[in-house]
């Protein structure tokens, strides 16, 4: 439960923090004051989005921050240590849970001080606290979520049979969409197979294993500038050869050798000419090799170029190289043996989907049965709990009919099996029973989904209830019953409430006012924990007096409830 909660620059909050409790604690304020705004700090520990401009002007950040004492919940406690890593939560069996928005709507979200992510808070926070408003009243009518509530009262051995029923769902849809796409191939099978094998073929004959695509380029420019080089060959040889160029650095060599001895400078020339004739000898010897290399073959160069065009053809179809050509064929090489071994494939997998559809047949009618009983022992609890909200002789019946009118039609089954319910109610005697939708007023409304709360309290492991308004559309009688109803959930978890009703907010165990106030041109809302003495007062002013009448009558109706 919530021992300690904390608001800080949000909206119009400079300052809040609330000593909470066990038991029922009621928040109560005019209209306007500001209750929805300690609503709204709830829904920012929880992880929800609020939207912009939350922070407070005037200030950097909105911080919301709560103290919960974990000492009757351990397997919450466990849960987040498992979760967070911080096994002190365990130990202590207490964590303090914050969040933080900037102005710029970046949220922080910590645990014991632990940066958390804001999908890890939204899991804790969902396990602590459970939040029960005008909004959550309405999905009641909503016919798609009634065979979710059902499942939710369920046993461990029900919501089992609803595991195993939904793996088995999963699978067979899986095998379905799998046998649909395998229809789709088969229709184009041979064309697809003559197609991949084109593709193969035409690969493999292009010899790419034997291709050094760097080497055919290589060689084309080398053909394509072929003239160019020779004659280049041929200028160096005449002016080595013929013109003597070597023969006469040779000479000048043996000159300066003669002296070389009187002059270090003529020793150096010596020997630069030495190199010289050596390095345009080996120079000549080159360029004669390669000269000697050079193909005659008037079609080769037609060859590297249809090699390297086919090349081109091919990279367009299958890779920018041939190693991403060579990897196309052979996965093309797998498409096609997967081809044809379709068809056998095919056949198991349609054995496979039969046996499937009689497991998932078998597991659907099994929850249906396990779903009537559950109905009839929802329906009988509501009705119980409704004649305790001042409705003399309410009449619920949630009934489990076969979608499609068959229980025996695979194809009208869904996620959560092949059933529709009808949640039936009549709220006057001897009027027939309708749809929920159809006939509950708002004030019915409230009250069913108040039941609900009481039935579902038994085996839900939340610490913390919080009803927001959920008075709105009652007073008189059903109030006082509605307010009973509150403080029996109260017995077993925390309750917070926000109301407008002095019925409601005299069974409170602690009891907080929410104010505004202007000061120098600034409002700000407060929230005060009434005193004892002064709750007779508060609640006078709830009812519309506060003459000495009302007091003594709020007073007396206090002192009544204890």
């Amino acid at each position: 439960m919530i021992l300690q909660f904390h608001i800080r620059g949000f909206v119009l909050i400079d300052d809040v923090e609330m000593d909470l409790g066990p038991g029922l604690n009621v928040i109560t304020g005019e209209t306007g004051a500001g209750k929805s705004l300690i609503m709204k700090a709830l829904n920012l520990l929880m992880g929800i989005r609020l939207g912009d401009n939350i922070v407070r002007s005037g200030r950097s950040e909105a911080i919301v921050e709560g103290l919960f004492d974990l000492a009757q919940w351990p397997e919450i406690a466990m849960h987040i240590a498992e979760l967070t890593g911080i096994e002190s939560i365990s130990i202590d069996q207490q964590a303090v849970i914050s969040r933080v928005i900037t102005d710029q709507n970046r949220s922080i979200c910590r645990i014991n001080g632990s940066l958390i992510s804001l999908t890890t808070l939204r899991d804790i926070s969902e396990r602590l606290i459970d939040i029960h408003n005008q909004h959550h009243n309405q999905w009641i009518l909503f016919k798609d979520r009634h065979l979710e509530l059902l499942d939710n009262f369920g046993s461990d051995n029900h919501r089992k049979l609803l595991a195993d029923y939904s793996n088995l769902f999963i699978e067979a849809k899986k095998i379905g969409d799998a046998i649909k796409s395998v229809e789709s191939q088969l229709k184009d099978k041979e064309l697809t197979l003559d197609l991949l094998n084109y593709q193969v073929r035409e690969i493999a004959m292009a010899g790419l294993e034997s291709i050094d695509e760097s080497e055919l380029l290589g060689k084309r420019k080398i053909l394509a500038n072929q003239e160019s080089i020779l004659n280049l060959c041929a200028e160096a040889e005449a002016a080595l050869e013929n013109e003597g160029v070597i023969e006469k650095i040779q000479i000048l060599r043996a000159r300066t050798a003669r002296f070389s001895d009187l002059s270090a400078e003529l020793s150096e020339a010596s020997e630069l000419f030495e190199t010289a004739s050596v390095n345009l000898t080996e120079a000549r010897m080159s360029l004669e090799r390669f000269s000697d290399s050079l193909s005659h073959d008037s079609e080769e160069a037609a060859s590297i170029d249809a090699t390297l065009s086919s090349l081109e053809t091919l990279k367009r179809k299958y890779g920018s190289s041939i190693n991403d050509i060579l990897i196309h064929k052979q996965t093309t090489e797998m498409k096609i043996t997967e081809l044809e071994n379709m068809d056998a494939d095919f056949e198991n997998m349609k054995k496979k989907m039969a046996k499937l559809e009689s497991e998932l047949l078998t597991s659907s009618l099994e929850l249906t049965e396990s779903r009537k009983e559950l109905a009839a022992r929802l329906s009988s609890a509501l009705m119980d709990e409704l004649k305790s909200l001042g409705i003399p002789s309410p009449r619920v019946d949630m009934r489990i009919n076969p979608r499609g009118g068959k229980s025996t039609a695979t194809e009208h089954l869904k996620i959560r099996g092949g059933d529709d319910l009808e949640f039936l109610v009549a709220f006057n005697a001897g009027e027939p029973l309708l749809p929920i939708q159809n006939v509950a007023s708002g004030g019915e409304i409230s009250r069913v989904m108040l039941c609900m709360k009481k039935v579902f309290a038994s085996f839900e492991p939340r610490p913390t209830m919080i009803f927001d308004e959920i008075d709105t559309g009652i007073g008189g009688k059903t109030a006082n019953m509605v307010g009973e109803k509150i403080r029996e959930i109260s017995d077993s978890r925390q309750v917070i409430v926000i109301t407008h009703l002095p019925q409601i907010a005299s069974l409170a165990s602690r009891h907080f006012l929410v104010e505004k106030r202007e000061k120098n041109g600034r409002t700000t809302t407060h929230v005060l924990k009434v005193q004892e003495d002064a709750r007779g007062r508060i609640l006078a002013a709830m009812m519309g007096s506060e003459v000495e009448t009302a007091v003594a009558h709020a007073r007396e109706m206090m002192e009544k409830k204890k």
